[in-house]
């Protein structure tokens, strides 16, 4: 089950939330925040959270590193105390804040100075927080990269939130995607499921294998598939397998290793349905390792669930574009700087003024 294999550590308000919702699924899980309003209302046990400072960051990453650094022991003895040395330490964080996004490198760090196993959940912000949040999101992004983990997730809230809608509980909703996209993993090798005749299980080593497999993004969906959409052709029932779930833009093509189990009712027989699924997959995801499976579920009647563990993604082309729009902005924001600073207050007598107010 997944609450032996992952321990989960929440940081700053959004990797808080996200925490939470996975200890309401039965995970263990510890906070480490920055701001005492962030942690009211969570009924999280004081034994596992960790206040460092009480009036936040003020949205910078690095008033959130210095806050860290000032309170070095407090925050590794805590830590310490808490990570469990038998399981995958799953970091939580927001992107677009200042707690999250200066705590993550150096709690990351510390955890592989240990010698623990290290993934994240690492959310991009909303668009509408302006670019203060791109920026914090895509330069503490870019530091991740540098960093080797053993499986990297990505969560684009501004694409979560157009699935889920506006509403007074859209965080919430939001958060509860991400959590049961994650945990879906591990509820392949649920008790209770039996071995499909011919096609082969999964095991707990299989799933955590591919989980932890290269150096870049791990992306994991589940769908329900039905009757009627196996009478689809091929390439629309590839646009269902392959809708986006937690982010838009991956191409599966450069997937290094990819894991999917099919599970299917007792009643009927499903060998086709499955191999064409596989068939699929593998056509999507080219020359990458694969593992298919086929389980037996006897909680479900006349649907079939599919989950995908795709690993070794390169960063989704969307994330890319955004990034190099924030690196446009701030050259034309010091290209703007330059100018004021170039600004001469002399009369410039019978000289033209151009567009960008130039003599």
């Amino acid at each position: 089950m997944i609450k032996d294999n992952v321990q989960i550590i929440g940081l700053g308000q959004c990797g808080g939330r996200i925490a939470k919702e996975f200890e309401n699924v039965g995970l263990n899980a510890i906070y480490i925040n920055s701001d005492e309003i962030d942690m009211r209302g969570l009924s999280i046990s004081e034994k596992k959270k960790l206040l460092i400072a009480t009036t936040g960051t003020g949205g910078s990453p690095l008033k959130g590193k210095e806050i860290l650094e000032a309170n070095h022991d407090k925050f590794t003895k805590f830590m310490t105390e808490h990570m469990d040395p038998s399981k995958l330490q799953m970091f939580c964080a927001g992107g677009g804040g200042g707690t999250g996004g200066g705590f993550i490198c150096p709690a990351i760090k510390l955890a592989k100075e240990r010698g623990f196993k290290v993934g994240v959940i690492y959310t991009l912000p909303l668009k509408m927080l302006g670019p203060l949040a791109a920026e914090n999101c895509f330069k503490t992004l870019k530091n991740l990269k540098q960093i080797e983990l053993n499986t990297f997730i990505i969560a684009d809230n501004e694409y979560l939130i157009n699935k889920v809608g506006i509403s007074s509980e859209w965080w919430t909703k939001v958060n509860q995607v991400i959590v049961q996209n994650v945990i879906s993993i591990y509820d392949i090798i649920r008790p209770g499921k039996t071995t499909n005749g011919g096609l082969g299980s999964i095991d707990k080593g299989e799933v955590l294998r591919i989980m932890q497999s290269g150096k870049g993004e791990t992306d994991v969906r589940t769908m329900y598939l039905s009757i009627q959409d196996f009478k689809l052709e091929d390439k629309d029932l590839m646009h269902k397998l392959f809708e986006p779930v937690l982010v838009e833009g991956f191409d599966y093509k450069t997937t290094l290793s990819y894991l999917v189990s099919v599970d299917v009712p007792i009643k009927g027989t499903w060998t086709e349905e499955a191999n064409r699924i596989f068939t699929l997959t593998k056509k999507m995801c080219g020359s990458a390792l694969s593992r298919p499976g086929m389980f037996v579920d006897p909680t479900l009647t006349g649907q079939v669930r599919v989950t995908m563990v795709n690993a070794g993604l390169k960063l989704p082309k969307v994330i890319q574009s955004r990034m190099n729009n924030l690196k446009r902005d701030e050259v034309r924001y010091k290209e703007k700087v330059s100018k004021v600073e170039k600004i001469n207050l002399d009369d410039p007598g019978d000289g033209f003024m151009n567009e960008d107010f130039d003599f």
